[in-house]
């Protein structure tokens, strides 16, 4: 039905800054995103971020990381750790405002059974503002699928349910 609608994603790569990722108290909204992508954003300017390349398809995203692992040895040695974040568990982004405008923000579920909450914000600074607006466009052409929409609502109600999340 893509065909239809002429919103074939292209696979896409970005290499950015991850800044890193913090609980959520909501599944999507500026509100949501902001106090979080502050807070992310000045932890940067204290210890530097890593690299990492996110890969944007129609399955959803792929966060592939080089981090540091011990060897049987007792060396470090770097380690690439790849995460795949199904389409239908992003569910909100956006780019930071002006100077923080190569800054983009997503909202998605992670369970992660170190968090309380299965909701994350995740922040990646890119090199431009013209980068981040087209990461940003690719991400949103994902989430604006009928089904993904679909699931989006459908997960804020099972969340409201749970007491998970609270009505604004």
């Amino acid at each position: 039905m893509s065909w239809l609608f002429q919103t074939k994603i292209a696979k896409s790569h970005f290499y950015v800054w991850y800044l890193g990722s913090k609980e959520a108290d909501g599944v999507r909204g500026s509100a949501v995103v902001l106090p979080i992508m502050r807070q992310l954003l000045k932890d940067s300017f204290k210890k530097t971020p890593s690299k990492a390349t996110v890969q944007i398809s129609a399955k959803g995203l792929k966060l592939i990381q080089s981090v540091p692992a011990m060897s049987r040895s007792g060396k470090i040695k770097t380690q690439l750790a790849k995460f795949q974040i199904a389409a239908s568990c992003i569910t909100y982004s956006m780019t930071g405002k002006a100077p923080f405008d190569d800054v983009v923000g997503v909202v998605m579920l992670v369970l992660n059974p170190e968090m309380n909450s299965p909701m994350h914000v995740h922040c990646y600074r890119c090199d431009s503002p013209e980068t981040a607006q087209i990461m940003h466009a690719n991400i949103q052409l994902l989430i604006s699928r009928p089904e993904i929409q679909r699931s989006i609502l459908d997960l804020e109600q099972r969340l409201f349910l749970a007491g998970l999340l609270v009505p604004r």
